[in-house]
């Protein structure tokens, strides 16, 4: 389900809301997202940046990889709407609807990430079965998975820049 995000200088009730410290100083999402994201770019980078056809790549050990880095996106996920939640329970009454917002902004970027977590997983399984059956994933549906995942970082990347004016206001 995607969430709509507010547009930016949407008004509220309280003019001293600030999303950004809402969310930083109330949870631990993004310490939490900076070493997900750490993990995250290394096995991308072990994927994409193969750049000898005969170098001996480990596909079933980094699909593994990918397959925990899809749990704790979940886990992630999970902990930033336990910790939201009870940051907005001590919010006063006219700032609910800024934290709630600014909530949802946050879980519609989580939401991006996971969808490419989850496909970057499919595609190193896909090369993982394929080093036991090199029929079994062709480079057609390679290129296809790569322009989906593509596709999916995109939208990621939007995300994140919608909360950096969200946060920053740039």
């Amino acid at each position: 389900m995607l969430i709509a995000l507010l547009p930016l200088g949407s008004s509220f009730a309280s003019t001293s809301f600030d999303s950004w410290s809402f969310i930083d100083g109330k949870t631990s999402f993004f310490t939490d997202f900076e070493e997900f994201r750490e993990e995250w770019f290394t096995i991308e980078k072990e994927v994409f940046e193969v750049d000898d056809v005969y170098a001996t790549v480990n596909w079933p050990k980094i699909a593994n990889r990918a397959k925990n880095l899809v749990e704790k996106h979940e886990q992630l996920m999970v902990k930033f709407v336990k910790e939201s939640q009870s940051a907005i329970n001590k919010l006063k009454n006219e700032d609910i609807s800024q934290g709630t917002a600014a909530r949802k902004n946050v879980l519609e970027f989580i939401d991006s990430v996971g969808l490419v977590v989850l496909k970057l997983y499919e595609i190193t399984e896909k090369l993982s079965k394929k080093t036991k059956d090199p029929y079994s994933y062709t480079m057609r549906q390679y290129n296809l998975d790569i322009e989906h995942y593509k596709k999916l970082y995109d939208t990621f990347q939007t995300r994140g820049s919608e909360l950096n004016k969200l946060f920053y206001g740039k």
